[in-house]
């Protein structure tokens, strides 16, 4: 998993060919821990600069995506 440090360079790459064609495809690595998507949501994240939906399951795998994710988890944790 790319940290977001990493992730940067290539929200200015895909920026800047957006700038330049109509239709931008952006595909990340599927991963068996869902690291790809969790990639994923944060480059759409930094491309729209706004918060995205964030499904629990990654939510609980991976707290860090907590401070992207647009809404609160469905139901309380405890932990």
């Amino acid at each position: 998993m790319y940290s977001e440090e990493e992730l940067q360079p290539w929200a200015a790459r895909v920026d800047k060919v957006a700038k330049a064609a109509r239709d931008v495809y952006v595909i990340t690595n599927n991963h068996y821990q869902g690291k790809g998507v969790v990639n994923a949501l944060q480059l759409i994240s930094m491309l729209k600069e706004s918060k995205v939906k964030v499904p629990d399951p990654l939510r609980v795998k991976y707290p860090e995506l907590e401070k992207i994710a647009s809404e609160g988890p469905r139901e309380p944790r405890l932990f």
